[in-house]
């Protein structure tokens, strides 16, 4: 499947005029990435993602609940600045958990910053350094509230119009059992839509910050109604940017022709990682390049302890929650191959996977396979010497910084999402097998890759936003 069949949807006006009844954001826009996702997983045959929330004791929702309620984000300290982050960043350091990709940021300008998280688990990660308050007490009681509410007719005809008009342009898009899931998720969202945009609007309007830093912000779905409620409040909308874009990917990249359209529903900023990420995305938020502090960090004090530095051990298998079956059988076959005698086989379970990928493989993982559950990815990196994944990651990315041994499946949703990919490309176990004996190599320069100054970077944006946001203020008097 090739990306401009799905955009040509970006240039149905019908479509695009579909809304529910108690928003003016367009049904098309909201659930656009989700929709992509739908369609694309279905045609590659990828199957679905493992989005089930692990079960908990009674202790476990008490502390849910508890924490939810001390620290929910109506008593967050007023501030200029928020990062709205998911739970999912925060890795463990000794005793406390740190927020891996903003930390930083926020401990370097406390003044003027703070974090509020969301938890898509119902667990949270304390102690935290950040601080962090949380969103989830407004999700949980839309989420609560839908429960009982009954879906609008007005709303319900529209969903059924959205869906019978995506068949009329194509109907091969959408299998029965696709439109089915769509049907479900548009009736959520629309039940879900107007308690939402009211208590954000409510947030926002207790608080006043000047901007938001919204994570994932151009997947849209919920986080829609964050969006709209900010803007409502004259507050700037930045995201930054969290992982692997390509000029394919679909939350980031719209037909030429929708883009003016879509521009008052999308963050105001993307800020990236560097330069060459900015050549990926196709959007109407404006870039500004800021860096990967963690990242970066880790770098440099790779290259100052170089010399004592051990040779590496470790071939590692990124899951990312695609051909995962797959990639344990290449993984097995590794092992027990005589490449074992000098390389310790690993596999890195994706984030949103992690709770949960030994439960549902552990039938099929060899004895001579190992799952790295290092919190840190960057100390894992240290120790190896060969990265292999079946799809995209920004792990292969990030890899570059360690190891030029970085190797990618051939398949169909590598080609959809880059024809000419950065790393090497490998067929099958032997193919891949052959690569490494023969110590094939990527040749690439890492600062191609990634922004280094991104203290100075992040500092001149927010004071920006800071500048501008005082200076509108005066200007209104």
């Amino acid at each position: 499947m090739k990306f401009e069949e799905l955009t040509k949807l970006d240039r149905d006006k019908v479509l695009r005029s579909i809304t529910l009844s108690n928003s003016d954001i367009p049904l098309y826009c909201i659930i656009r990435p989700s929709l992509f996702d739908l369609i694309l997983r279905d045609k590659l045959n990828l199957g679905n993602a493992d989005k089930s929330i692990p079960s908990k004791n009674l202790l476990g929702w008490l502390k849910y609940i508890s924490i939810s309620l001390m620290r929910n984000l109506f008593f967050v300290p007023k501030k200029p600045i928020y990062f709205l982050s998911p739970e999912i960043l925060f890795q463990l350091k000794g005793d406390i958990y740190i927020n891996r990709l903003f930390n930083e940021f926020i401990m370097k300008n406390k003044s003027e910053v703070h974090l509020l998280t969301f938890s898509s688990m119902r667990k949270y990660n304390t102690p935290n350094q950040e601080g962090a308050f949380h969103q989830n007490i407004i999700h949980d009681l839309a989420a609560i509230i839908s429960r009982f509410k009954r879906i609008k007719k007005r709303d319900k005809l529209s969903i059924e119009k959205f869906i019978n008009r995506l068949n009329y342009i194509d109907d091969s898009l959408l299998t029965k059992q696709a439109s089915e899931k769509l049907f479900f998720s548009l009736t959520q969202i629309s039940k879900r839509a107007r308690i939402l945009t009211l208590l954000y609007d409510v947030f926002f309007k207790l608080k006043s910050p000047k901007l938001i830093i919204l994570e994932a912000a151009h997947y849209m779905g919920e986080k829609a109604f964050i969006i709209n409620a900010a803007k409502k409040n004259n507050i700037k909308v930045a995201e930054f940017q969290h992982g692997y874009i390509g000029k394919t990917h679909q939350a980031y990249n719209f037909d030429h022709k929708f883009i003016p359209f879509i521009k008052q529903h999308l963050p105001e900023y993307l800020l990236t990682f560097g330069n060459y990420w900015n050549n990926k995305v196709n959007t109407p938020s404006i870039k500004v390049t800021i860096g990967n502090p963690e990242l970066i960090k880790k770098t440099i004090s790779q290259k100052s302890i170089k010399l004592q530095k051990k040779s590496k051990k470790t071939i590692l298998f990124i899951s990312t929650t695609f051909y995962t079956e797959k990639l344990i059988y290449i993984a097995n076959r590794l092992a027990d191959s005589d490449l074992n005698d000098f390389l310790n086989v690993k596999i890195r379970p994706h984030p949103s996977e992690k709770e949960s990928f030994y439960k549902n493989f552990q039938g099929i993982i060899g004895k001579g396979v190992f799952i790295d559950n290092n919190e840190s990815l960057y100390e894992t990196l240290e120790e190896t010497e060969v990265v292999v994944s079946e799809v995209f990651s920004t792990t292969l990315y990030e890899a570059i910084n360690f190891t030029s041994k970085i190797y990618i499946g051939n398949s169909n949703y590598v080609d959809y999402y880059e024809l000419t990919p950065l790393f090497i490309q490998y067929s099958d176990y032997e193919n891949l097998y052959n690569s490494i004996k023969n110590n094939t190599k990527i040749t690439i320069d890492s600062s191609f890759i990634w922004e280094e100054f991104y203290l100075k970077k992040f500092r001149s944006f927010i004071d920006e936003q800071i500048n501008k946001s005082n200076h509108d203020s005066l200007q209104s008097i």
